[in-house]
């Protein structure tokens, strides 16, 4: 794990990655001291990835 990883681990802080090939978002959260995909999602439906419920996010919009 990355340093980043490791310090957002520490204080619970889910984070997200971006994978540019594959125009997809991931979502990650932490559980029982690790962390596990929540969410992996492309395309042009809105999602409300992990910890912003309220939030309408386009994946798609992410690669214009």
């Amino acid at each position: 794990m990355t340093r980043v990883v490791l310090t957002y681990a520490r204080y619970g802080v889910p984070f997200w990655l971006i994978d540019s090939e594959a125009r997809a978002l991931e979502a990650y959260v932490l559980t029982a001291q690790e962390y596990s995909i929540a969410l992996r999602a492309s395309g042009s439906d809105p999602i409300a990835p992990p910890p912003f419920g309220d939030v309408a996010l386009v994946p798609a919009s992410l690669f214009r």
